[in-house]
């Protein structure tokens, strides 16, 4: 883990300014982004509560110059990355799927227990902006044989699938699973599903390669083997885990609501909640079954029978 100095936290404080008050810049497509002059000193209300009344604080305590003196540190962690513009005037920054994550994880985050409404429409809008963007076609096991359409899935979702209080309450899991080295070299993300206490496994490892690549490996067929290494550009990276985040928010949430309820025997009960879903969910439930369910099954057994359920609908 990174030293907890007066470096990381500045870093940290950039990251959380950017889900608070990237605006949109029509490149092409919409992108979520700010340039190097819009960071400024941001005052705020909180409640104080010994008197209960509301007092004007200082947020941010940040600048263009202070932003200019960490931007290649946090280009080079992928934390953040240059939008392409043709504005020569100005360059403008958008944090990236991984900076988010970054963020969400840390100690310093403001919610660190919860993601709010007002944050979910800042980071799904984001992550679906990465997803959606073109990049050279890439090989990988988890995603090469499904297409999924990512424009408005948070409007999609929350208009008849999750409601935004299990999405904020589920978020921080699924954004914090992961780890790294010091100098971010090396990140791994993991799984996490419940039976009687939090069971992970790994996913995905990614490795930098110099400045420009990252090599990927994908969980294999059996837990703790992994298939042959997937050499990824700074975009594919960004694309694919932006990806992964937005699915697995929905996969978490319909496996962890089945291990609550988890019973030995299907009921027509069970098969008719998930019949009824939308396709575009059952489509990235049974895709997730078929990459991770066989070693989750080698874990829970409980979950051969949701395996079963979605195999059914």
């Amino acid at each position: 883990m990174p030293k907890r100095g007066s470096s990381y936290v500045t870093k940290l404080l950039i990251l959380d300014y950017f889900i608070n008050y990237s605006y949109e810049k029509t490149v092409r497509r919409k992108y979520l982004c700010l340039k190097p002059n819009d960071f400024k000193k941001q005052e705020g209300s909180l409640k104080n509560f010994i008197t209960g009344k509301s007092e004007k604080v200082l947020l941010y305590s940040l600048s263009r110059k202070i932003f200019q003196r960490y931007r290649k540190e946090l280009l080079e962690e992928k934390l953040i990355t240059v939008i392409p513009t043709s504005d020569k005037r100005s360059t403008y920054y958008s944090i990236t799927p991984f900076g988010i994550c970054y963020l969400i994880k840390s100690e310093y985050f403001r919610d660190p227990d919860k993601i709010t409404v007002k944050q979910q429409k800042k980071i799904f809008p984001i992550l679906e902006t990465f997803a959606t963007r073109y990049v050279i076609p890439y090989r990988n096991e988890l995603f090469q044989k499904e297409k999924f359409d990512f424009k408005d899935f948070y409007k999609k979702l929350i208009k008849n699938v999750i409601d935004t209080h299990d999405i904020g309450e589920e978020m921080p899991f699924i954004f914090s699973n992961f780890n790294h080295d010091y100098q971010l070299e090396r990140l791994e993300f993991a799984f996490e599903f419940y039976v009687e206490s939090p069971t992970k496994f790994v996913i995905a490892n990614f490795k930098k390669l110099g400045q420009s690549e990252i090599l990927l490996n994908e969980l294999g067929q059996k837990q703790g083997i992994f298939y042959e290494s997937i050499k990824l550009n700074e975009d594919q990276f960004h694309q694919y885990l932006a990806s992964l985040l937005l699915l697995l928010i929905v996969y978490f949430h319909f496996q962890i609501r089945y291990s609550f309820n988890a019973s030995r025997k299907i009921t027509k009960k069970e098969i008719s909640d998930y019949t009824n879903l939308p396709g575009y969910i059952l489509k990235i439930l049974s895709m997730f079954n078929s990459f991770i369910g066989k070693r989750i099954n080698e874990e829970a057994e409980y979950m051969q029978n949701f395996t079963q359920i979605i195999n059914k609908v």
